[in-house]
This record gives C-alpha cells, structure tokens and sequence, in this order.
C-alpha cells in the first residue's frame, strides 16, 4: 500500500508539474504577443510619422517646374511671337505645356489618401508670403490682395486648386470606396465626356464650364486620374519596365507631334490642309489648352514613365 501511495503522489507531483508548465508556456506566449504588437504599433506610428519619399514622383515635379519655367520665358517676354518663324520654339511650348496637368495628376496620385484642411492653410500661408514678398521686391509697396490671392484671384492656379480641395473629403471617400475597375470606368467617362465629345461634337461652346483647363472640374478630373494610376500601379521587371518605357516615350512622343501638325504654326495648315470639317474637328481635339488630349497623354506618360525610378 505504501508503494502505491508513493506512485499516486509521484503522479499528482508530475500533473501538477505539467500544469505548471503550461501555464508559464501560456504566459510567455501571451507576454510575447503583446511585445509584438506593442512592437508592431510603434512601428506603425513611426512609419506614419515619417514620409516616404517617391522619387519618381518626386522627379516629375522637378521636371514640371523646369516646364513652368521655359514656358514662361518663351510666352511672356513675348520671345515665340517676336521669332516665330523658328518652329522649334513653338514645339517646345508644347512639349513643356503639360506642367499643369502634371502637376494636378501628381495631386491625386499621392495624396487620395489624405485630406487635411490644414495643409490647404499650410499653402495659402505660403502663396501669401511669396506674393508679398515679391511685389514688395519689384514695386517697394504691400499689397491688400496679396493676403486673400483666391477671393481676388490672384493666382488662378491656386484658385482652382483651393476650390477642388474644398471637394477631396467627398472625393477621397468615393475613389477608396470604388473597385479598380469602377475607377477606371469612372475616369474614362470624365476624360471622354470633358475632352473627346465635348471637342469633337461641339467645340464652339464651353458647354461645361472648363475655360480650356482652367477650372476645378478639370483639376478635379486630373486629381481623380492620378489616384487611378496610383491605385491600379503594378510592380515590373526586366523586360516589362523597358516596354512600359518605350511606350511612354512614343505616347508623349506622338502626342507633341500631333498637337503640332493640328497647331497654327503647322504648315500644313497655312497651306489650308484643314478646311475639311472633320478635320476641323480633329484639330480641336489636338489644340493646345490645358484640358487637351494630348496633355492628358502627356502627363500621364511622364509620370508612369519617371515612377519607374526607384530609390
């Protein structure tokens, strides 16, 4: 009897052992679960704190300002009027037009995310103060309209910029609600609606209000193009990043040239190739304004093309 008693302890000894055991095994489990995810937030909130620069994108605003700036010099001084019998300028015109459009694209393509009213601030502070300070530099005076530049219009570009941020809570919402191929139905329809029936069926009348590109429906439509881009984005390799490259280069290639061949200064047309009326309308489709066709190709070709470019 006392054999069999010593064996029942041993064996309550081992339960109790093994219970013990697991147990710690669990508390362990449970202290490395929450390091984890104690680590995991930290990790999180670093991330959201620190940006993540693109350099593509990046590069495609560095561009852009360098097409902001040859342009000016050649419209405003007045310099493509005074020497236009080289054609060349006038191509150069053209292929840095799409400054804006890039500019708006690259709007929706990083920020459909986020819509914080305080960076719309942010950027009225700053439009602000370099408008005050450059007309203090050139006129030695302060201007009132300098503090308000959207309610005198003051800068068009920041006017409508303004304008369509007013609208990203609501836009943001639908484009991350909407699946790639809603997107994508959505973006088209705007593009053909606003630029190709709208420049083919009735070119004479500004049936939607776009002022050639210079309104908040067209910013709007760029901004929503480049979320598509940004949302329907593929990762490429070796051979697939040198055809998608190629085929940015010929997209914005043809683009500048047809925009051209349809422009004023085209020989073709002081010749008076384009009397016919449906060629009338294909040029309208071609002209150059900021809501044409081929800046949409322009732009959006430049930024796929430079957000091949890695870091």
């Amino acid at each position: 009897m006392e054999i069999k008693d010593l064996l029942e302890k041993d064996k309550k000894k081992v339960q109790n052992l093994l219970f013990l055991k697991r147990l710690l095994s669990k508390i362990i489990n449970i202290n490395n679960n929450d390091n984890k995810n104690s680590l995991m937030k930290n990790i999180n909130y670093n991330d959201k704190k620190k940006k993540i620069r693109n350099p593509g994108i990046d590069l495609v605003r560095i561009l852009a300002m360098y097409a902001i700036i040859i342009h000016h010099i050649l419209v405003f001084p007045r310099i493509i009027y005074q020497y236009n019998q080289y054609k060349e300028l006038f191509l150069i015109k053209i292929s840095c037009f799409w400054h804006v459009s890039g500019f708006a694209l690259i709007s929706g393509y990083i920020g459909y995310k986020t819509n914080k009213y305080s960076n719309l601030l942010y950027l009225w502070i700053c439009t602000s103060f370099y408008a005050l300070n450059i007309t203090y530099f050139f006129t030695k005076r302060l201007q009132f309209k300098d503090f308000f530049p959207v309610y005198y219009h003051k800068y068009w570009y920041f006017t409508k910029y303004f304008g369509m941020y007013l609208f990203l809570p609501l836009i943001n919402k639908g484009i991350i609600s909407l699946t790639n191929i809603e997107l994508r139905i959505v973006d088209i329809s705007l593009i053909m609606a606003f630029v190709v029936f709208k420049d083919i069926i009735n070119p004479n009348e500004d049936i939607y209000l776009m002022n050639e590109g210079k309104s908040v429906i067209w910013f709007i439509i760029y901004y929503i193009t480049g979320a598509y881009f940004r949302i329907s984005k593929k990762e490429y390799n070796g051979i697939k990043i040198i055809f998608l490259i190629i085929i940015c280069i010929l997209i914005f290639y043809f683009s500048t040239f047809f925009c051209f061949y349809f422009s004023n200064y085209s020989l073709n047309n002081l010749k008076g190739y384009f009397k016919n009326e449906a060629i009338k309308r294909l040029k309208n489709l071609f002209s150059l304004r900021i809501s044409s066709f081929p800046m949409i190709l322009q732009s959006t070709s430049i930024t796929l093309l430079l957000n091949e470019f890695k870091s």
